[in-house]
């Protein structure tokens, strides 16, 4: 663990009829081979710290570890991935303490949401569903203030994270932006040119994702009800090419349809604190091996409960 040094010790990795941590190799560990660390526990912040140790005088370079492992409790768990970066290990010395990042994704807590008003404003009731494009986490906030008009056609407004109510604090795994939907209730049009959203991530360091323009009109249509409109899409980081970013919800940059956008009933989020701050992390079941070569590649792989 990173946060409250919790370790384990695994047997060492190693198999009776093959020629394991061989270069060019790719291989799997199956649980059985991970002893103590199969179902061990750890509270995250940031990542999980390695020491990778070897007897023997051989030098060993590995490229890249990766470790699957579960975070939640019981029945609602959810798979998570670590990358740790290159390592070599010179004859007996071991390798330094490496501490294992997030793979293939950031968690990421919105900082700024900055909204740049078209012609048309609205006195009606504006919310922002802002969701995850790696899991199903969204968080849904109201934003207005007592003292100012908000929503006024031609201003540009800053909210800042205090503004985000339950929101606050909500971290999100991303891989190639947030999904944004704005909602309003009530009878006015509501025309957005653009707004930005500002992300931290662990390493405190800032994205800004570009949602592009919002058009709610009034009246019964693809993003309309007779009491309430929706519009949502990928924000994706400023300056990049949108047409390829991979998205695994409905859509890319297009607008996503009435049944495709987040309902009312949303839950919070996870609040800050951390990875696993309140939950658990197990690792388990599987392992792969990749070794070019002069590089090994590990995979830890967690089982899957349904």
């Amino acid at each position: 663990s990173d946060t409250d040094n919790v370790c384990c010790t695994s047997p060492f990795l190693k198999k009776t009829f093959s020629d394991d941590w061989s270069r060019n190799d790719r291989e799997e560990w199956g649980l059985r081979y991970l002893g103590e660390c199969g179902e061990k526990r750890f509270i995250v912040e940031r990542g999980l710290k390695i020491d990778l140790v070897k007897q023997g005088k051989d030098d060993l370079d590995v490229t890249s570890i990766v470790i699957d492992a579960e975070r939640g409790e019981e029945k609602n768990k959810h798979p998570e991935q670590f990358e740790c970066e290159e390592q070599s290990i010179v004859g007996e010395l071991g390798a330094e303490t490496q501490l294992c990042g997030t793979y293939q994704y950031n968690y990421e807590r919105v900082k700024k949401i900055t909204v740049t008003m078209g012609n048309e404003g609205t006195n009606d009731d504006v919310r922002v569903d802002i969701c995850s494009d790696v899991d199903s986490l969204c968080c849904r906030a109201k934003l207005s203030t007592l003292l100012r008009d908000d929503w006024s056609r031609n201003d540009v407004e800053v909210w800042t994270e205090s503004d985000l109510g339950e929101c606050r604090g909500v971290e999100y795994q991303v891989a190639s932006g947030l999904h944004l939907t704005l909602v309003k209730d009530g009878e006015d049009d509501l025309t957005v040119n653009k707004i930005k959203i500002e992300t931290e991530d662990l390493e405190d360091s800032l994205t800004v994702y570009d949602c592009k323009g919002f058009t709610l009109p009034q009246r019964m249509g693809k993003n309309c009800t007779a009491s309430r409109c929706q519009q949502g899409k990928l924000c994706s980081k400023q300056n990049q090419n949108d047409a390829n970013l991979p998205t695994s919800r409905p859509s890319s940059q297009s607008d996503l349809t009435q049944s495709d956008l987040p309902q009312s009933n949303l839950p919070p989020g996870r609040p800050a604190g951390g990875l696993l701050a309140q939950a658990g992390f197990i690792l388990g079941a599987r392992t792969t091996t990749t070794t070019t070569m002069k590089t090994t590649t590990r995979t830890t792989r967690a089982p899957f409960f349904g």
